[in-house]
């Protein structure tokens, strides 16, 4: 049964809720979860009752709220399996996707999997601008998703659902401008593996995925973003953090969409310098990782004078670094080989007022 109202959003419920506070949730119509036969509606209500239940249970009935809850769970996620688009469109209507992550952090591991799963069906199946919409009408929602990527309770869930959202440049515009690119770059550097980690693959995907989203974004706010993500790469980083950070960048800088960026990011001194630094690392694969990156700035036929200058001027010390730490490894790996005899050759041939004419493969 949809809303009839003008617009979609003159049904949503008023829910300000954040982590840790219990949202209004709709009044119940039954004292347990409804049947597929009742109506949608009525499967709201019962998951809105079982959840307050929940939340209010006393440790010996936890186990049976949570039940109801999950009970309640699969049998939306049925509907939506039968009925498609048009419940999806009304169970946005009814907040359904706000109103069951800002309860993540009272449900338990199956039923968090299950917000999940529903909240995944609901996006997937909506057009692409009516999600626009509710993510405007709902700034709430984004941040909730974007608060509890930090909380090691759910973070994988409310990851998981970010990712789901990133399905059209237009929504990836729109995350980007609500901070998640910030969010994820600071919580990469998390001392926890796993935020970490699941941090790096989400900003992979908000930049990658659609990158002609991502190109504005990060052409406008180039010296924040990339000032924020430098300090990846410091001494005082994890080393998985730092190879992470580097094969990451090194993707960014590879993806043909965003060469603008990339143009602009070899042609900065400063952050030649810091891979430069990078390089001397006693770590074979950190300096590997970091060779791709700066294999760019040697390619780059359009070298700013600053840049050349400390190519040419460090030429000599660059190139027997360069063979010392990968010399070995490069001969049994022909794309590597190939790679750094190129870049040795565009470095000794370096003056201050030379150019570059060839690329190494890949650059």
């Amino acid at each position: 049964m949809a809303c009839q109202v003008a617009s979609p959003w003159d049904c949503l419920p008023s829910i300000t809720s954040a982590w840790g506070r219990k949202p209004q949730l709709m009044p119940p119509l039954h004292d347990h979860c409804p049947s597929l036969e009742q109506c949608p509606m009525d499967i709201c209500a019962g998951l809105w009752s079982s959840m307050e239940e929940l939340t209010s249970a006393g440790p010996n009935d936890l186990a049976s709220a949570s039940d109801r809850v999950q009970d309640c769970l699969q049998a939306m996620l049925s509907l939506l399996e039968q009925q498609g688009s048009t419940l999806a469109a009304h169970l946005l209507c009814q907040d359904v996707p706000a109103r069951l992550v800002s309860q993540l952090n009272v449900l338990d591991f199956e039923s968090r999997k299950s917000v999940v799963r529903t909240v995944n069906a609901i996006v997937k199946l909506l057009p692409h601008d009516t999600l626009l919409e509710y993510m405007e009408e709902r700034s709430d929602y984004i941040k909730m998703l974007l608060d509890g990527s930090g909380n090691r309770e759910v973070f994988i869930h409310c990851s998981s659902v970010l990712r789901a959202s990133m399905r059209s440049d237009e929504l990836v515009g729109k995350l980007l401008g609500r901070g998640a690119a910030d969010r994820f770059t600071e919580l990469a550097g998390s001392s926890d593996f796993d935020i970490s980690s699941e941090a790096f693959a989400s900003l992979r995907d908000l930049l990658l995925l659609h990158p002609k989203a991502a190109e504005p974004y990060l052409q406008a706010n180039f010296d924040s973003f990339f000032g924020a993500y430098h300090s990846l790469l410091q001494d005082g980083e994890s080393y998985p953090t730092r190879r992470r950070a580097l094969k990451l960048l090194s993707e960014i800088l590879m993806c043909r969409p965003l060469m603008a960026v990339m143009i602009k990011y070899v042609s900065n001194s400063e952050f030649l310098q810091l891979h430069m630094i990078i390089m001397r690392d006693r770590s074979v694969a950190m300096c590997v990782d970091v060779f791709h990156i700066f294999k760019i700035f040697a390619a780059n036929p359009q070298k700013p004078r600053r840049v050349q200058q400390i190519l040419a001027k460090n030429k000599d010390k660059i190139v027997k670094l360069l063979e010392s730490r990968l010399g070995e490894k490069a001969q049994r790996n022909e794309a590597l080989r190939r790679d750094l005899e190129q870049v040795i050759k565009i470095l000794l041939g370096l003056g201050y007022g030379s150019t570059t004419a060839a690329a190494p493969a890949g650059a």
